[in-house]
C-alpha cells in the first residue's frame, strides 16, 4: 500500500506547479484582476466610462502609464488590500487609486488626477512613490506610512490622515493646502522636508519633528495673514522638535501665540 500512496504524493508535487495560474496581462480597459496582473503597454481608458482596473491583489505597471476616465478611478481596489508596483504612472482620472481597505504603492507616480491622488479607508503605504499635480488631497487615508515619497503640487493638502501620518525621507512641497495634516498625530522624520506649501506645513493634534527633518517657509498662499493663519507647525499641544530637526514658526491653535519651539517663534 505504501508504494501506490508514495506515487500519488509524488505525482501531486509534480503536477502542482504546472497548475499554477499564469500572471494576467492587462490589455483592455475595465479589466478585473484577482491575484496578480501586469500592464504590457501604455493603456488609455479616458474614453471608457468605468474604472480602468478593478483590483483584488497586485498590479505590476512594468514601466507603463495607465490613464483613467475623469469620472472614475484609475485603479479601484475591491474587497481586500491591494498593491500597485512600478515603475509606472496612474493619471488622468477622478482618483488615482481608491481602496476601502489597505493599499500599498511602490515606485509609482500618481499624477494629474482631478480629485484625490490616493484614497484608502484604512492604511496607505507608499515607498519611493510620487503623488503630484492632483486636483485634491495628494493622499487621504486613516493612516499613512510613507518612505522616500514626494507629495507635491496637489490642489489641497499633500497628505491627510484621520489617525496617523508617518513620513520618512519624504519631500512635501507646493501643495495648495497644508503640507501634512492629521486629526490626531503627524510625525515627520529622517530628512523629510516640508516647505513651500500654501497653508500650514504640518497641522495636527500632535506633531513630532525628528531626525534631521525640516518644516519651514510654508504659508505661501495669499490668504495667509489675511483670512488664514499659516505657520510651519499648527497644533493644540506642544510639538516635539528634536535637537537635530528644524522648524520656522509654530502656532498654538487652542490659545493663540506660538509654542516657542521653532527658529522664528
Amino acid at each position: 500500500m505504501r508504494a501506490p500512496l508514495l506515487a500519488m504524493l509524488l505525482a501531486g508535487i509534480v503536477v502542482a506547479p504546472s497548475a499554477a495560474r499564469a500572471m494576467q496581462e492587462i490589455t483592455t480597459c475595465g479589466a478585473f484582476v484577482r491575484g496578480s496582473a501586469t500592464l504590457v503597454a501604455d493603456l488609455d481608458c479616458s474614453a471608457t466610462d468605468d474604472d480602468a482596473v478593478k483590483l483584488q491583489g497586485r498590479l505590476h505597471l512594468a514601466g507603463f502609464t495607465l490613464t483613467g476616465h475623469p469620472a472614475h478611478a484609475v485603479v479601484r481596489c475591491e474587497k481586500g488590500p491591494c498593491r500597485v508596483e512600478g515603475p509606472g504612472s496612474l493619471r488622468g482620472a477622478a482618483e488615482g487609486v481608491r481602496s476601502d481597505k489597505n493599499t500599498r504603492l511602490i515606485d509609482v507616480i500618481v499624477r494629474d488626477n482631478a480629485g484625490i491622488g490616493v484614497y484608502a479607508r484604512k492604511t496607505a503605504r507608499l515607498d519611493d512613490a510620487s503623488v503630484t499635480g492632483n486636483g485634491g488631497v495628494g493622499v487621504h487615508a486613516d493612516k499613512i506610512n510613507a518612505r522616500g515619497t514626494r507629495f507635491a503640487g496637489n490642489g489641497d493638502d499633500g497628505a491627510h490622515t484621520v489617525r496617523k501620518a508617518q513620513l520618512f525621507e519624504c519631500t512635501v512641497s507646493g501643495n495648495l493646502g497644508d503640507g501634512v495634516s492629521s486629526d490626531r498625530l503627524a510625525k515627520v522624520s529622517h530628512y523629510t522636508t516640508v516647505t513651500g506649501n500654501g497653508l500650514d506645513g504640518v497641522d495636527a493634534g500632535r506633531i513630532m519633528v525628528k531626525r534631521a527633518a525640516a518644516v519651514a517657509m510654508n504659508g505661501a498662499s495669499p490668504a495667509c495673514g489675511v483670512s488664514e493663519a499659516c505657520d510651519d507647525l499648527a497644533t493644540d499641544r506642544r510639538p516635539i522638535v528634536s535637537f537635530d530637526a528644524v522648524c520656522g514658526t509654530s502656532r498654538d491653535t487652542a490659545d493663540g501665540g506660538s509654542w516657542g519651539v521653532c527658529l522664528d517663534d
